[in-house]
């Protein structure tokens, strides 16, 4: 199995067990109606001359151009929707493998990418969802990713809520959530959050001390936490100091409240906290012990208002 393959597979692994989403497979087509509604140009696209499906005659570009026509399917009988996939896209533009070995003729680029999208009703944490999801995966195998908050001037992705992804220097990906105005072309009344990723250039980047972390054989064990702090301190540094626990896997945000009941320089962070050991099944005491080390890390070090 080739590295590509492998990293793959742990991507996979990882979104499916423990971040919870669910996998799709989709064909490498896209319709003109969807890069129109995502406000792109078709010219910039391969065009097939015989395609397997005739309304969707051309080789995507990006995989949200797919999840995008999922999510739109989907959210027609959901409320929410967690999904991922891998696969490759085309890019005409940019050359990638020889043709034959006589090295005459190169075919487009055919990168492997890897893309989630997240969207749930009645919620502000459709960006900070989505961005947990890969850092669960970033941190499985060991990969420290950077985010350069950018304004960019598109109809696709959202001014304020737009990230481009690097690590060691090298940027990778975005992610973002879906501009109003592409919203709205897809009737979407809530919020819709993805990020993508060229795992060629991630490949690139790891180097031989990067460790996949596997799967321990023991079963996890989820607790939440929710507390009151001051509206400047950030989301990272609060991950941090619950991360510092024993036995702490991951630590997701899954909800931050300001209004109605907290004050006006205040806010309401709550996290999903998943425990689990390697040698062993852990029992309530011991979780009960740890995650009370942890409300009192969290009083001293932000003074933290713990909310049952």
């Amino acid at each position: 199995v080739s590295e590509l393959k492998q990293l793959e597979k742990n991507i996979k692994d990882i979104m499916c067990y423990q971040a919870g989403y669910t996998e799709l497979k989709n064909y490498s087509f896209v319709s003109g109606e969807i890069i129109e509604k995502l406000n792109k140009d078709q010219s910039d696209y391969i065009e097939l001359k015989n395609p397997k499906a005739q309304d969707k005659p051309y080789l995507r570009r990006e995989l949200i151009e797919n999840l995008v026509e999922k999510t739109e399917q989907n959210l027609e009988q959901r409320e929410s929707i967690a999904l991922f996939e891998t696969g490759k896209v085309f890019r005409k533009e940019q050359s990638g493998e020889y043709l034959t070995h006589k090295k005459e003729e190169q075919l487009p680029q055919q990168n492997l990418h890897f893309s989630a999208v997240f969207s749930k009703q009645s919620t502000d944490t459709t960006f900070f969802e989505i961005k947990s999801a890969l850092e669960q995966v970033a941190e499985r195998l060991n990969i420290e990713l950077t985010y350069n908050k950018k304004n960019i001037d598109s109809e696709v992705y959202h001014p304020g809520r737009y990230g481009e992804i690097y690590t060691s220097g090298k940027m990778i990906g975005c992610i973002t959530e879906l501009h109003p105005l592409a919203q709205k072309e897809f009737d979407f009344e809530q919020r819709v959050a993805f990020f993508e990723i060229d795992l060629n250039k991630l490949l690139e980047t790891k180097t031989e001390q990067e460790v996949y972390q596997k799967f321990s054989d023991y079963p996890a064990v989820t607790r939440d936490i929710a507390f009151v702090v001051d509206q400047e301190i950030e989301h990272k540094k609060l991950k941090q100091i619950i991360e510092q626990a024993k036995l702490v896997e991951s630590v997701d945000l899954f909800d931050v409240y300001q209004g109605e009941n907290i004050p006006e320089d205040k806010k309401n962070m709550a996290y999903h906290l998943t425990y689990r050991a390697e040698d062993r099944t852990l029992d309530s005491k011991e979780i009960d012990q740890i995650q009370q080390k942890i409300k009192q890390k969290l009083q001293e070090k932000f003074h933290a208002e713990l909310r049952e």
